[in-house]
């Protein structure tokens, strides 16, 4: 969880020449400034992190989130704000500080820049050499990624992570695939907000299958359909759905069964609290064997488990709607790539693109 931080701007809002050097320079008049003023300070840093963001709206809220995770998560951060004009090139440095007890702020640096269409190569130039060595590199795309951007390119080039959000896709099939076709040219590894929104819903679905009377049924499961609602998102669906048949996959393994579940998505009418509005697991019969899905007027999670010698009594799960620093803080708490988001990302492709 973030602690509650104040935002303290402690290098003057001065705009200042964007250049290794330059950067260099102001980033220890910051803490050489404040040490002389007697301020009770700590300065901290454990990872790095380069927000990209189209526009002034995009970048405030970046801020906002980074300064709001300050406390748990120190970082070197850099906003990237785009610009009209195509030549301008110019920085602002300012200090996220989180107040601890005996009156001790805990603070990380966060430099902005404005960059024009002309200027993110040299952007990119002047931040790389900047970033703190032997920490993770975090680069989140506050918006859709523009794989063609050469800031994106040079940064991917030294990034642990890509952070996205694939609820920003127009077109799905075209986001995923693009994805996993720059990620096979480089060592960084993806992350997604909206894995991290599914959280709930894998949870809900793995414990269908906590209790001794069920935990065979995974083997028996051959068909999964999964519906979104209303402004929810074909990529959640598609990533559920890889994520479900993983594992599907992996229980028939470990008891010997042949064959392999097949996956079907369906966009509904309805809204839903969620992206995603239900799940149904069919083990070779006309009814779902298993359903996770919101009741109507209900916010939680409602799972059951059919079985012809038992009762289908539902169980219910709270569904926590994220929002954007929950979601940034979970993926910062992993630095490095996550085996099963990237298998459930190269099925959710397979099943886009069908």
């Amino acid at each position: 969880m973030a602690a509650s931080v104040s935002r303290q701007v402690l290098g003057g809002g001065e705009a200042f020449q964007v250049d290794v050097k330059s950067l260099g320079l102001e980033l220890r008049r910051l803490w050489q400034e404040n040490a002389q003023e007697g301020t009770a300070i700590t300065r901290a840093c454990t990872r790095n992190l380069v927000a990209i963001c189209g526009g002034e709206d995009e970048a405030a809220r970046a801020t906002e989130t980074i300064g709001a995770l300050a406390g748990e998560h120190p970082a070197r951060a850099f906003v990237v704000q785009a610009t009209p004009d195509p030549a301008r090139l110019e920085g602002f440095l300012a200090a996220h500080c989180a107040l601890r007890a005996g009156g001790r702020h805990v603070c990380c640096e966060q430099i902005t820049l404005h960059v024009g269409a002309e200027m993110r190569r040299r952007a990119a130039g002047a931040i790389v050499p900047l970033l703190v060595p032997d920490l993770p590199v975090f680069v989140w795309v506050v918006g859709a990624p523009r794989w063609d951007d050469p800031l994106l390119q040079r940064l991917l080039d030294v990034a642990d992570r890509l952070v996205i959000d694939s609820r920003t896709a127009e077109d799905p099939p075209a986001f995923v695939r693009d994805l996993l076709g720059a990620r096979r040219a480089d060592a960084w590894a993806p992350g997604d907000f909206e894995w991290s929104r599914l959280s709930d819903w894998r949870e809900s679905i793995a414990s269908l299958f906590d209790e001794p009377g069920t935990r065979s049924l995974p083997a028996r499961i051959e068909r999964v359909e999964i519906s979104y609602g209303k402004g929810g998102s074909a990529v959640a669906a598609a990533l559920l759905a890889g994520w479900t048949l993983d594992r599907l996959e992996l229980a028939r393994s470990h008891a010997g069964k042949p064959g392999a579940a097949t996956a079907k998505l369906a966009a509904g009418e309805d809204s839903s609290p969620g992206a995603i509005a239900s799940v149904c697991l069919y083990a070779g019969a006309e009814r779902p064997a298993c359903t996770v899905a919101f009741e109507p007027g209900d916010s939680g999670l409602t799972s059951r488990v059919e079985l012809d010698d038992a009762c289908a009594l539902p169980a219910r799960r709270p569904f926590a709607d994220q929002d954007v620093v929950h979601l940034l803080e979970d993926q910062l708490d992993v630095p490095r790539a996550s085996p099963l988001y990237e298998r459930a990302l190269a099925r959710a492709a397979a099943l886009l693109s069908s």
